[in-house]
């Protein structure tokens, strides 16, 4: 899988097109698509990576996704949040995933 498939993939779980995603963190829209000949350059694929909140190993496949984003599972629209709002929303979805883990556990006697 190329990075281009990998920011796909991404992008179709979060609800959003390549293009939306490049816009979002201000790249032209195109860009992704000229990935599928060019080398990215690391600042920008670092920008993609917190983007979507994998690892810029995972983008280039030298890694599995180990930790799936709350945002991108949940289809998450943060256009017009800031970084702030958004790591508060990412931070509030982790720990209202794990408080259900717990109830889960716990109904089930664990």
């Amino acid at each position: 899988m190329t990075v281009f498939d990998r920011i796909k993939e991404l992008s179709e779980r979060r609800g959003i097109s390549i293009q939306k995603a490049a816009i979002d963190m201000g790249f032209s829209e195109n860009l992704f698509y000229q990935w599928k000949n060019a080398q990215p350059k690391a600042d920008r694929l670092e920008k993609v990576a917190d983007y979507f909140g994998v690892s810029v190993d995972y983008l280039l496949g030298r890694e599995e996704q180990t930790k799936k984003d709350p945002l991108t599972y949940y289809r998450m629209d943060t256009s017009g949040m800031t970084e702030d709002q958004i790591k508060i929303l990412r931070e509030k979805l982790e720990f209202a995933e794990r408080l259900a883990r717990e109830d889960i556990r716990r109904a089930k006697g664990e």
